[in-house]
């Protein structure tokens, strides 16, 4: 992940811990569910996602957990305040 990127649970900005075990559900969720696509999609933000993984798996997941599961499985991602979009587009749902 990019040393420069401020992020915390809560979201981008913020320096709090992230719970790993969070990030590898994540991750597992995203390489089921997501693949990429060219253009960042702002249809559905860091937020709505994390919300789907908690769906899915019935486990509480923090906005930060996502996000970094995102980038480090190497999705590019635009800032939103504390969330971010990414250029993931969803599949099987």
């Amino acid at each position: 992940m990019d040393n420069k990127i401020v992020l915390g649970s809560e979201g981008l900005g913020y320096s709090n811990a992230i719970d790993e075990k969070e990030v590898s559900l994540c991750k597992k969720w995203i390489k089921k569910y997501i693949t990429p696509r060219k253009t960042i999609n702002t249809k559905k933000g860091s937020y709505n996602l994390k919300g789907l993984v908690e769906k899915d798996t019935s486990t509480y997941i923090s906005n930060g957990a996502f996000i970094k599961a995102a980038i480090e499985l190497g999705y590019e991602y635009k800032e939103n305040g504390k969330n971010a979009y990414f250029n993931m587009s969803l599949i099987n749902l």
